[in-house]
């Protein structure tokens, strides 16, 4: 059911998802939620960044024009939620694409805090705890902002001010964002910038094998087949190929990891085994056609990705998961 807005919450839900974008939750949660489905737990699904493209805003790229037509996308994720079986609100506000027309205003190295951007950070901070409040949920799961977008830091850096204050009984979970945490490099990055460190990566399974990560090469043209990316031009791909292969050294040999951002409530990984549930989550990604139009981007490519991520995981071949970083429940006492 598609909820018009927070007013509309009439409902409890036992977990509230928060999706940046249309496709965000779905691709990156959704072996678990059919797990919490079925299991008779409800789940509403939050989706930030959905509001259409202004009248008059000139044409950012053309090889953006599929992530730029709303209405597909609205069509998609409403078939998406409905493949998975929950509801759905969207917030309308703008992404960075159109709060922000320099390229390199998207992805930033950090949380970029701008007075906009401050601002908008602390409207959703209200807005995810208002939601908590007239969903009594249990649980409120966000993005970690692996791939560095700035629209996900916004997010993520709200669940943080949640985190610190004093009045949340509910607990506070970030997901690894599907199609970045397919990329090594971009995942331990953000594990490292965000104080979880790379050494804290779970191990729930006995590995067998050599890693299964994608190849530089491999994770390369995964990369530069996904229109949000926008890794398209036929110039620029061997200087964005040097760039892949140099900062995947950096991040797993030169970068260290920072103090991080949760203190003394440093989340704890949770590893899901959701390879049961992995055809119907390819199917709800199949959903998603504005953002399968690359070479790599097919079925069997994501499937091939997603099973080298879940052997980064520590989980045997031929086995698919999702990892979350859960914080200590709050001490309601």
């Amino acid at each position: 059911m598609h909820l018009r807005n927070t007013l509309s919450i009439h409902d409890h839900y036992d977990h509230v998802y928060v999706s940046p974008h249309f496709d965000d939750v779905a691709a990156s949660c959704s072996g678990r939620i059919f797990k919490q489905v079925h299991q008779g737990e409800s789940v509403l699904v939050v989706t930030v960044f959905t509001r259409a493209v202004p009248h008059g805003s000139k044409t950012l790229s053309k090889t953006l024009k599929s992530v730029l037509n709303y209405q597909r996308r609205r069509e998609e994720d409403q078939k998406a939620m409905q493949r998975m079986g929950v509801d759905y609100l969207w917030l309308e506000y703008p992404e960075i694409l159109f709060r922000n027309q320099k390229p390199w205003a998207r992805y930033w190295p950090h949380y970029h805090t701008t007075p906009s951007n401050r601002t908008l950070c602390d409207k959703l901070t209200r807005k995810f705890h208002e939601i908590c409040r007239r969903t009594h949920c249990a649980d409120l799961i966000l993005p970690l902002g692996v791939g560095q977008h700035m629209d996900h830091q916004i997010i993520f850096q709200a669940g943080v001010t949640l985190l610190h204050g004093q009045d949340h009984p509910f607990r506070i979970v970030f997901y690894e964002e599907i199609p970045y945490a397919l990329f090594p490099f971009l995942l331990i990055y953000r594990l490292k910038k965000t104080g979880v460190g790379y050494t804290s990566f779970c191990r729930p399974y006995q590995q067998t094998g050599s890693p299964g990560q994608l190849s530089a090469k491999a994770a390369f043209r995964f990369w530069s087949g996904i229109p949000s990316l926008g890794i398209h031009g036929t110039l620029i791909k061997p200087w964005a190929f040097l760039f892949v292969l140099g900062f995947d050294l950096y991040t797993r040999h030169l970068m260290k990891p920072s103090a991080g951002f949760f203190g003394n409530q440093s989340p704890l990984p949770e590893v899901f085994d959701i390879t049961p549930s992995i055809d119907k989550k390819l199917f709800v990604i199949s959903a998603y056609t504005s953002q399968l139009t690359g070479p790599m981007v097919t079925r069997q490519g994501i499937k091939i990705g997603l099973s080298a991520y879940a052997h980064t995981l520590g989980m045997p071949r031929q086995s698919y998961g999702e990892r979350y970083w859960a914080t200590p429940k709050p001490n309601m006492s």
